[in-house]
């Protein structure tokens, strides 16, 4: 997953969920300059099930308001 969002810190939030029927992750960062944003990734699951791992696909990347 890290390869694919290409972000050396740690998220803040990783977990695996279904998006649109497919296997993904949610992975959440806090937003560089701005603690009142998060950035959102959803990264297809397959990547984590391949060998050797390959980047996974970001099928989603917003910046929205922390909650």
């Amino acid at each position: 997953m890290q390869q694919a969002i290409g972000r050396p810190e740690s998220a803040l939030v990783a977990r695996q969920e279904r998006f649109t029927g497919t296997d993904t992750y949610l992975v959440v960062f806090a937003h560089s300059g701005d603690d009142t944003l998060v950035d959102v990734y959803v990264v297809a699951a397959d990547c984590v099930a391949s060998s050797p791992g390959i980047p996974g696909k970001v099928l989603v990347n917003q910046t929205i308001a922390r909650s």
